[in-house]
């Protein structure tokens, strides 16, 4: 099925890492996490991110300052720079991230809510936090 993409469009983003690798380690999740705020009002508008060990999912609106910007620029920019910066901590190369993404356009306020709490109790969830506030990547 081809993917819907929406210029300005609000998304709900999920990706894994190869299913090969051994999970992040917290250095590692803080970096993903900053790479992803990093561009938050630059090309983005970032609602909500959660770093997993071996998943993100994201919320953002794909607008920048001179415009919007296109889906598949922001995915290749957040999985491609937070490779590099966590295979350089891993002293490897090579692929980190599995090639396909999920995303979803979201069409409504009740859909961005129900997603965003889907993503805010993904922590504790995981048993990674009592509280999804004391979840650093959160």
């Amino acid at each position: 099925m081809p993917r819907i993409e929406e210029r300005g469009g609000t998304y709900f983003i999920s990706f894994a890492m190869d299913r090969s690798l051994p999970p992040l380690s917290p250095a590692e999740r803080q970096a993903v996490f900053e790479i992803i705020t990093a561009d938050h009002m630059a090309k983005y508008r970032l609602y909500i991110a959660v770093v997993m060990p071996d998943h993100v999912h994201i919320v953002l609106q794909a607008v920048a300052q001179d415009g919007p910007v296109g889906l598949p620029k922001i995915m290749h920019r957040l999985k491609g720079f937070s490779a590099l910066q966590v295979n350089k901590l891993r002293g490897r190369k090579g692929p980190l991230w599995e090639a396909r993404s999920h995303n979803r356009l979201l069409y409504s306020k009740k859909e961005l809510e129900k997603v965003m709490g889907y993503i805010y109790m993904n922590p504790r969830e995981k048993e990674l936090a009592e509280n999804p506030d004391d979840y650093p990547y959160l």
